[in-house]
């Protein structure tokens, strides 16, 4: 009888002991993170990064369904004035946006530009011609694919232009594109001209030629007439950025 009493606290016990093993195993897993599926959000992040950089924004619209990321467009390798704006440009126009053309893919697939139109009003620099259209392509935007998914790159630090506005043009020409342009050193070279005779530089607060047109002595007209100045020192076509 003794004999029977023990072997049974002997079994009781060992399954206490390997009871507690097998609660303080899952314990420390728990803590050191030793379970891969413990951090799901982690491990969807990893792939959406991977498919992104396999397959570009349509890859990543097709996992996620409706692709949705903030970009940055604005250049630290080039800081731009009045003056290196317009040697730089293949054109400096003053123009009216027109319509929003939508958005496209850019041929890495991981970039998206918006297409504007834009009424020539005056040409300071270059070979287009006033009362002409010509379409300027913004970075940042949307786009729909076949199978109904959507690419978002939204802009938080740079203000698209508005149909209707007014904006002075720095712009470079897109290669087998004829008629179609981009901004001059990104952002920079965008200044809207506003109906109280105020400018507004499109880039950044500390870029020069934001600089050059912050103060109560940087209007409207005084902008376009340094504007005017320097595309006489420099009237051939510029290619950025020399």
């Amino acid at each position: 009888m003794q004999k029977h009493k023990l072997a049974k606290g002997l079994l009781i016990a060992g399954s206490l002991f390997v009871l507690t093993f097998i609660l303080f195993g899952i314990r420390l897993r728990s803590v050191f993170g030793g379970s891969s599926t413990q951090n799901p959000q982690a491990d969807e992040a990893k792939v959406l990064v991977q498919t992104f950089r396999n397959d570009g924004l349509r890859g990543a619209a097709k996992l996620k369904g409706h692709y949705i990321a903030d970009f940055d467009p604005h250049w630290d390798f080039g800081r731009f004035n009045i003056e290196s704006l317009t040697k730089n440009s293949a054109a400096v126009v003053v123009g009216v946006v027109g319509q929003d053309l939508g958005g496209h893919l850019t041929e890495s697939g991981k970039v998206i530009l918006t297409n504007y139109e834009v009424v020539i009003q005056e040409v300071i620099k270059g070979e287009v011609l006033e009362g002409t259209n010509v379409i300027v392509s913004l970075p940042g935007g949307r786009v729909q694919f076949e199978d109904g998914t959507t690419a978002e790159l939204r802009t938080p630090t740079f203000e698209h232009v508005k149909p209707g506005g007014t904006y002075t043009f720095f712009l470079s020409e897109v290669e087998k594109s004829p008629g179609t342009y981009t901004l001059t050193g990104g952002p920079q070279g965008l200044v809207e001209l506003i109906d109280s005779g105020v400018v507004k530089s499109h880039g950044r607060d500390t870029d020069p030629i934001a600089e050059q047109t912050t103060g109560k002595d940087k209007d409207r007209q005084s902008f376009l007439m340094d504007v005017r100045e320097q595309a006489k020192k420099w009237p051939k076509k510029g290619k950025c950025c020399t």
